[in-house]
């Protein structure tokens, strides 16, 4: 529901003249709205109104085999040119992830309403009429299976790992995540050949180098 209310929020905001300074009222600011798998917003009534607005922009992204913009139903009445129900407004741009090689298919409700599937799509449409091709590096494919279970298991990413433990996923320096499953060996040398020094035992009877690896996984940004 994120995406129609960021619309009526943007119609809201044009409608009530938010988008004009105070000082100066001619100047006015380009309202612009990307929305993802929205639903209808509004009536006919209400499309008129869109229509009817400058300065606004709406730009819907739209998955081929994701309900949710379908609904709800939008009705032709036979004996009257009218429509009853609910309408789009807008421009849309329409993604079909089920080109995508990377991703299961074919696939089912959830994935294709999933958020991660349509940033995935996104970054991997060349249109209608050409082959999914992902040209745009949005940190690395692991996030789509950040909440389903989206991507195909040749990839070996654990399905819905964005849990309290990640699953063994850690977040790189440079944003990307990947799957380390194991720690690193921990190899200790004090520089005086003696490689048995981690076995020496204190006072108190406990190693006296131990040590605690922690991996820090950082937060989603």
């Amino acid at each position: 529901m994120g995406g129609a209310l960021a619309t009526l929020n943007a119609v809201d905001i044009v409608v009530n003249g938010y988008n004009k300074p105070t000082d100066d009222s001619s100047d006015t600011i380009l309202v612009t709205a990307f929305v993802y798998a929205s639903p209808r917003v509004g009536n006919s009534n209400f499309k008129q109104i869109f229509l009817s607005c400058d300065n606004i922009r709406v730009l819907r992204v739209e998955n081929m085999n994701d309900v949710v913009p379908h609904y709800p139903l939008k009705l032709q009445m036979l004996c009257f040119p009218i429509n009853i129900g609910y309408s789009h407004v807008g421009e849309v741009l329409r993604i079909d992830t089920s080109k995508s090689p990377y991703l299961k298919t074919p696939g089912d409700i959830q994935r294709w309403h999933d958020m991660e599937t349509y940033l995935h799509g996104v970054a991997g449409t060349q249109g209608s009429e050409r082959e999914f091709d992902l040209v745009v590096r949005r940190a690395n494919i692991a996030l789509v299976n950040k909440y389903t279970d989206g991507l195909n298991d040749e990839w070996h990413v654990p399905a819905k790992w964005w849990i309290a433990r990640y699953k063994s996923m850690v977040r790189c320096n440079d944003g990307s995540w990947l799957l380390m499953d194991h720690e690193e060996d921990d190899v200790r040398n004090d520089g005086d050949g003696d490689d048995n020094n981690d076995n020496d035992i204190n006072d108190n009877g406990n190693d006296k180098d131990d040590k605690i690896l922690v991996v820090d996984v950082g937060t989603s940004k």
